[in-house]
């Protein structure tokens, strides 16, 4: 028997970290969602059932669920306004907003960070 305590001791853990595997799939879903819609709405479910696990986690959770809930309102005008001209740019305008959101939110949650500020156009603000 050993008379080291730390030998005995159990490793410390880590505070503050998170695991940000939900945010990376979710994020992934989005993508696929341009392909095949039916992959965002499983993100977003996924989103709001994954939320509560972790304060760091939940920002991406959140950033998530905005970035679905407004797109569906955007898509929704640029379809309806479709029958004009004007909704084709509305539509590419959601694509391109949809695009950064996720590509900056993945990119935070790659490097394991949570979402600390969203700037003014509703992008992640370093």
């Amino acid at each position: 028997m050993s008379t080291n305590p730390e030998a005995t001791a159990p490793a410390p853990v880590e505070t503050g970290t998170a695991n940000f595997t939900a945010a990376k799939i979710i994020y992934a879903l989005y993508f696929v969602g341009f392909f095949f819609p039916i992959t965002a709405l499983g993100g977003v479910i996924y989103a709001f059932i994954a939320k509560g696990d972790s304060p760091e986690l939940d920002t991406h959770m959140s950033f998530a669920i905005r970035t679905f809930m407004w797109g569906l309102l955007i898509t929704f005008i640029g379809a309806i306004l479709a029958f004009f001209l004007i909704g084709w740019f509305v539509l590419l305008g959601w694509a391109i907003w949809t695009i950064a959101r996720c590509v900056s939110g993945l990119k935070l949650a790659m490097d394991g960070k949570p979402i600390t500020e969203v700037g003014s156009m509703g992008f992640v603000a370093r």
